[in-house]
C-alpha cells in the first residue's frame, strides 16, 4: 500500500490481484492460529510438549495413543495446507511490490524499493521461510513415523528464537519510513537506512550462526 501511494502521489490503488493476496494471506494466518488453539482438543489430551515453545506438538509420532492417529494427521495436513498458501499469498504480494508501475510516475519509470521496504521484504523472506521448513519437516518426520529431529529441522528450529525478531524490526523499519513520508521526506535519512541493511544482515547471519551451532552441538554429542 505504501508503496502504491508512493507511486501515484497517495491517488493510487494496489491491483486487485495483491488486494486479493493481502486477504488471503490474513485469513489462513487466522485460521492456521485456530486450528494450533484447537488441535489438543482436537487430537486429545495425550499430546507432548513441544521443547521448543512448551506448546503441544501434535506431529511427535509416540506422543498420543494409536487411536489418535487420524486426527493428528488431518490436523497436520490442514496446518501444511495453511501455511503453504499463506506463503505463495506472501509470495504474490511481493512480486507486486516489485513490480508495481503506473503511468502517471516521473520519468516515466518507477524508482526502486525503498531500502525500509526491501529490508521488510527480506525479513518476511526469512521468517516465513523459516517457520514453513520447520512444519514441513514436521509433518515429514510424522508421516515417516520418525521421533527423532533431522539435521535440516533441528538448525531451523534453533534459529527460531532469532528469526522471532524479524517481525518487530520490520514494523519499526516501515514507521521511520512513514515518519520520512509524513515530514515530506521519500526516506529516512542515509544512516538510518544504513542501520536497515546492517540489522537486516546481522539477524540473518545470527539465524544461520545459530543453526550451525545446533548442529555442531548435535554432531559432537554423536560422538
Amino acid at each position: 500500500r505504501m508503496r502504491v501511494l508512493q507511486l501515484t502521489d497517495n491517488l493510487g490503488e494496489p491491483p486487485v490481484w495483491v488486494k486479493a493476496a493481502m486477504i488471503g494471506a490474513t485469513a489462513c494466518a487466522v485460521v492456521h492460529a485456530v486450528l494450533v488453539i484447537l488441535s489438543p482438543t482436537i487430537i486429545g489430551s495425550h499430546a507432548k510438549s513441544d521443547p521448543q515453545c512448551g506448546a503441544p506438538d501434535i506431529h511427535h509420532v509416540i506422543s498420543a495413543p494409536e487411536e489418535h492417529y487420524p486426527q493428528r494427521y488431518s490436523v497436520a495436513v490442514m496446518r501444511a495446507m495453511l501455511a503453504v498458501a499463506m506463503n505463495v499469498c506472501f509470495a504474490v504480494v511481493c512480486f507486486g511490490i516489485c513490480t508495481f508501475q503506473y503511468d502517471r510516475v516521473r520519468a516515466g519509470k518507477a524508482p526502486p524499493v525503498s531500502p525500509a521496504v526491501g529490508c521488510t521484504l527480506l525479513l518476511g523472506v526469512i521468517y516465513n521461510a523459516t517457520y514453513l521448513t520447520v512444519l514441513c519437516c514436521q509433518t515429514n518426520r510424522l508421516f515417516m513415523h520418525q521421533s527423532e529431529l533431522g539435521n535440516l529441522e533441528l538448525a531451523t528450529r534453533a534459529a527460531l528464537p532469532v528469526v522471532d525478531l524479524a517481525p518487530m524490526m520490520a514494523i519499526l523499519f516501515l514507521a521511520a519510513r512513514m515518519r520520512a513520508l509524513w515530514m515530506g521526506r521519500e526516506n529516512p535519512q542515509g544512516w538510518a537506512q544504513s542501520f536497515f541493511i546492517t540489522a537486516t544482515l546481522c539477524l540473518a547471519l545470527c539465524a544461520v550462526t545459530r543453526g550451525l551451532e545446533a548442529l555442531t552441538k548435535h554432531t559432537l554429542v554423536l560422538r
